[in-house]
């Protein structure tokens, strides 16, 4: 498998467990509001980082979300985007 594919799947595994906390922690009471966001924030990060690793898009290190996504819009992922539904995802191995 090529690195900038493994390293795809690396990510939306991450944020697979960053959304498997954040549905633990939305439902617990005891959680506080920032903990609970702060999953789904990372949560978003790593799939976006995902599509930029599968199409080869280079990156600085940052946790900005809409760096991330302007970086992805100006490289044409924009429509995508908007039409792409989770069903037509490939399942992770």
């Amino acid at each position: 498998m090529k690195p900038n594919v493994e390293e795809a799947l690396r990510s939306l595994r991450l944020a697979d467990r960053d959304i498997k906390a954040f549905d633990i922690l939305m439902n617990s009471p005891e959680a506080h509001s920032s903990v609970v966001c702060f999953h789904a924030q990372q949560a978003v990060e790593k799939s976006l980082k995902a599509v930029l690793y599968l199409n080869l898009i280079e990156f600085e290190r940052t946790h900005d979300l809409v760096k991330l996504a302007e970086l992805l819009r100006n490289n044409g992922f924009s429509r995508r985007f908007r039409t792409m539904s989770s069903t037509s995802l490939p399942p992770l191995p």
